[in-house]
């Protein structure tokens, strides 16, 4: 997994993110169950792999932070589920009479525990049982149509295919005039079609029916060049309402697909055509940004870098290029930066048509390997206007800026995006990695609620023992799925890992306290000459701090009786041991068992050791009592 990492891969869902992803749980699932390792333990290993290999392997331990970051954001998200994906495996396993384990099981803890089949496969091999593949492969088909059913269904485009693109072309009506696109304003325009997916009709009147309208001219986006479609409305007034849900362009008629709110719209109404422009600000501010990554990612990985596809909505962007290995969080840092500070130098975004040829004479200008572009194309720049680069394209200072061609709609000051952070980098395939970003809104809420994130960690500082170990475990779990950047989790994973290190901290100094503390009543008894040591500690719940002090009585006085008792607000913890001068009267299973009666608990041992625990902390000074009345009878 280090090296994996290290190298670019990322666990995913798909690809071979997926057979990463894969090899962790197993190894998780084997650590935890088998190992009896403790939570978070496999991520733990990754400092002693670079540690042993890093001789060799520089890279690993240049990308320590990056490795770690995933592999613990991978362990935690599968240890949500785990514990009880093994009860429910242990459960449907103890039922099985033919040694087959059933495949609506296997699907189960695939489907919601996170199991991958091959790790129930190896989980059934070590009971010595099979698993029933036919019925989970069914069950996986049987999902992946509902899935696919539930997205057709979600989705209210309509296809206007070449039959019925012919038919408008027969019929002379014009292609959409789109270029009206790149303002937001209320147009006017005539409907020349309206399609209902399988004929052209007169009218849209039926509110429970999905239609297709073409008009003479658009302020809509279709969707296309990665930016997603705009919504909206078409309306003639208070005669009829159509709300649009989708743009798609065919042939070069942009059918605007929806349904009829109120009324009733025909063929040549003059309609009104409005955007809905809380939408389409932020798309336009993610498509923006996505030039400025661009350009942040060229000027920090290097000149190799190309786009290789995008995706631009109104909650996110998201960005492919082509690189060899992961960037590092020193890298993201850069990118991230870079971004940020382009957005404040509030530059202006200029676009204007240009010839093609003219265009690609413009130094530094960025363009999609292998895309087919039209003549004239739209040439977007950030911070120099078009004009001044086609005077001299040639320029040196023109690679300084990011300079595209581009179709899409965009913000008209780099201001208006007002911040920008990255949310993750992944490879999607081999030498093709992704980053997913936000800006605007989005991005301040993602920045304050990392900060929000940093102060729960700052106030978990003030806590101690179990409490802290607690709000330990709950910021692992939360940091896994928390919408921060990026660049601010695996900080936030190291501020974590010193809470950590405070309680080992704590804990060694607690132990080293009882054993002072056991010094201290061993040197007392030794002075009283006593037999029978029975003393309450202060260490709460910590065994190890209470049995330091035990074994450091025993080594004063092995032939004693000896029980120690300490609590913390829900139980009473209780050590004994018995030496052999006294074994013969005195059990410490017996003695144990006795005490912990009376605190509503239950312990067990040997003879000569043994252990307990109550449930009821208000009976500790009875339960001390009945410890010594109980000595003193036996011993009689």
């Amino acid at each position: 997994m280090t090296f994996a990492i290290a190298d670019g891969a990322v666990p995913g869902s798909e690809g071979r993110g997926y057979v990463l992803r894969r090899i962790l749980r197993r190894g998780v699932r084997y650590g935890r169950q088998v190992l009896k390792g403790k939570s978070g333990f496999f991520s733990q290993l990754v400092a002693i792999v670079v540690q042993q290999m890093k001789g060799f392997f520089p890279e690993i331990e240049k990308n320590y932070d990056t490795v770690m970051a995933r592999i613990q954001a991978e362990e935690k998200l599968f240890e949500r589920t785990l514990d009880k994906g093994i009860e429910h495996f242990n459960k449907a396993a103890s039922k099985i009479t033919d040694k087959v384990f059933p495949g609506k099981d296997a699907f189960l803890l695939y489907d919601t525990y996170g199991f991958p089949v091959d790790l129930t496969q190896l989980m059934a091999e070590e009971r010595g049982l099979t698993v029933d593949k036919v019925t989970y492969e069914k069950l996986m088909d049987e999902a992946k149509v509902i899935s696919k059913k539930k997205e057709q269904a979600l989705s209210t485009a309509i296809v206007l295919g070449a039959d019925a693109t012919s038919q408008l072309q027969h019929k002379n009506v014009p292609p959409t005039d789109d270029n009206y696109k790149y303002v937001l304003a209320e147009i006017t325009a005539t409907i020349q079609a309206i399609y209902d997916g399988k004929n052209f009709v007169d009218e849209a009147s039926d509110i429970n029916a999905n239609y297709g309208i073409v008009v003479d001219k658009t302020n809509f986006y279709a969707e296309g060049g990665g930016q997603i479609h705009d919504t909206g409305s078409i309306s003639k007034g208070s005669e009829g309402q159509f709300e649009v849900s989708n743009v798609q362009t065919y042939a070069g008629y942009c059918l605007h697909t929806g349904k009829i709110a109120s009324g009733t719209l025909k063929v040549g109404d003059t309609v009104n055509l409005q955007v809905n422009e809380v939408r389409r600000r932020p798309i336009m501010s993610n498509h923006t940004s996505t030039h400025i990554l661009n350009y942040a990612l060229r000027n920090t990985l290097g000149s190799h870098i190309d786009q290789k596809g995008s995706l631009v909505d109104d909650e996110r962007l998201r960005f492919d290029f082509s690189h060899s290995k992961a960037a590092s969080i020193e890298e993201l840092i850069n990118i991230e930066r870079i971004c940020a500070e382009t957005i404040e130098k509030k530059l202006q975004v200029h676009r204007r048509s240009v010839a093609l040829a003219q265009a690609k004479q413009i130094n530094g200008l960025r363009a999609v390997f292998g895309e087919v572009y039209p003549d004239p194309v739209t040439v977007v720049s950030i911070g120099a206007s078009v004009d001044d680069l086609l005077k001299d394209p040639s320029h040196a200072q023109w690679a300084t800026y990011s300079i595209e061609f581009c179709g899409g709609t965009h913000i008209s000051n780099t201001e208006e995006a007002r911040s920008f952070v990255i949310i993750s980098e992944s490879a999607i395939s081999a030498g093709v990695r992704r980053i997913i970003a936000w800006t605007g809104e989005a991005a301040l809420k993602s920045i304050e609620t990392g900060k929000k994130f940093r102060e729960r960690i700052e106030q978990a500082k003030s806590k101690t023992g179990d409490a802290l170990s607690k709000e330990i475990s709950q910021l692992n779990a939360e940091i896994v799925t928390l919408p921060i950047p990026a660049t601010m989790k695996p900080t936030l994973l190291k501020e974590i890992e010193g809470l950590v290190n405070i309680i080992n901290e704590g804990e060694r100094n607690l132990i080293k306290a009882m054993g002072v503390r056991g010094e201290e009543i061993a040197k007392q008894a030794v002075e009283n000459n006593s037999m029978v040591i029975i003393e309450e500690l202060d260490c709460g719940s910590n065994r190890k701090a209470l049995s330091n002090a035990l074994q450091i009585l025993k080594d004063k006085l092995p032939e004693a009786g000896i029980m120690l008792l300490s609590k913390d607000d829900k139980k009473v913890y209780i050590i004994s041991a018995v030496g052999k001068a006294l074994s013969s009267k005195l059990s410490a299973a017996d003695w144990c068992k006795e005490v912990a009666t009376v605190c509503k608990g239950k312990g067990g041992g040997k003879p000569d050791a043994a252990q307990a625990t109550g449930d009821d902390v208000s009976k500790l000074d009875e339960a001390m009592k009945k410890a010594l009345s109980f000595a003193t009878e036996k011993l009689q």
